[in-house]
């Protein structure tokens, strides 16, 4: 029994499957009372992006005309108002995660994901979306623009024309990370063996959240990096190789970070850096200076294996693989800061 606009919300968040879902809008649908009833579909979508009530349409609430103009409309607002919007695209294991939660925690900004509708918090991975390109979605983006608050995005996630113009248009300050990519493997295999362990001691799979297979963990580390590259490289060579053309390009005016010189070891210097592009009052200024200097001291932040120079113990052949798909590149920028 819906009673009040909370009830919905606490009743998704018990709900195990999407028929579980569909049935709570149902009962939503058929609540009398006009705004609760209005007020319970808005606090429903927000929580849970399945949402919708079972039942036959004979004509949809909206026809194009009105729907093109609803989208126009927030368009218009999300491009011409002015809130602060960052979003930190970086690879895997670049110190990504501590830039992001404390340039947020030092301006006050929420951060959330662009990757699913309505600009949600990081719980992609409960709804299955953990495997998904990040791209962003525009309606989460509308959203986020709308928000009085603005916001910091956190994601893996390439460049490209159609998304440099979305971040001219909408106002999204971008920042990007250069770390060696070798460190970055290792680092990475650091994480999806403990990420592996865990989901084993819960039982679940970890295909969908890593896109790792259950051996993963068990391989020996010449087959573990070998596994990765076969699933990351591209990633690795795609994203050094985007930003930088679509910067070549004036597509976008990224702040570049270098890991080993700033975030590994001059977060004082990275902080200073960061004040004179994004701190607008002094007060800002002193909390950037106070949060970059706790370095991985964070609570949540993946950074206890950050440390230079350990790629070195990629060799052989899985070290070529890498070096080869670079040189395909070698036209675009010289590489050998990130892979030295």
């Amino acid at each position: 029994m819906i009673t009040k606009a909370d009830d919905v919300i606490e009743y998704l968040g018990r709900a195990t499957s999407l028929d579980s879902v569909r049935t709570i809008g149902d009962a939503v649908q058929g609540i009398k009372d006009d705004k609760l009833r209005n007020v319970c579909i808005v606090n429903g979508t927000a929580f849970n992006p399945f949402f919708v009530p079972h039942g036959e349409v004979s004509q949809p609430t909206l026809n194009a005309t009105q729907w093109l103009y609803v989208v126009s409309q927030a368009r218009i607002t999300a491009a011409n108002t002015k809130t602060r919007r960052m979003m930190v695209a970086a690879p895997m294991k670049s110190g990504s995660t501590f830039v992001s939660k404390a340039l947020a925690t030092a301006l006050d900004v929420p951060r959330i994901s662009l990757i699913m509708l309505l600009a949600r918090a990081y719980d992609y991975t409960i709804y299955g979306a953990a495997t998904r390109p990040h791209e962003i979605d525009e309606l989460a983006l509308l959203s986020a623009c709308c928000r009085p608050s603005g916001f910091l995005a956190h994601h893996h996630m390439l460049a490209s024309p159609f998304l440099c113009r979305q971040a001219s248009l909408y106002g999204l300050d971008i920042i990007l990370i250069r770390r060696n990519v070798f460190d970055m493997l290792v680092s990475l295999d650091d994480f999806l063996r403990k990420y592996g362990e865990d989901a084993a001691a819960e039982g679940t799979d970890n295909f969908f959240r890593q896109g790792l297979p259950d051996n993963y963990r068990h391989l020996d580390f010449e087959a573990r990096i070998s596994r990765l590259l076969d699933r990351n490289l591209n990633f690795y060579v795609s994203y050094y190789v985007s930003w930088t053309l679509a910067e070549q390009s004036g597509l976008v005016e990224p702040f570049w970070i270098s890991y080993e010189n700033e975030i590994a070891a001059n977060a004082t210097a990275l902080a200073a850096r960061m004040s004179g592009v994004f701190a607008k009052t002094e007060a800002e200024e002193d909390e950037i200076a106070r949060v970059f200097s706790r370095g991985g001291n964070m609570d949540h932040v993946h950074f206890n294996q950050g440390i230079a120079g350990r790629g070195a113990a990629i060799t052989g052949r899985n070290r070529e693989r890498v070096l080869e798909a670079f040189s395909d590149f070698g036209n675009v920028a010289d590489w050998s800061e990130i892979l030295g």
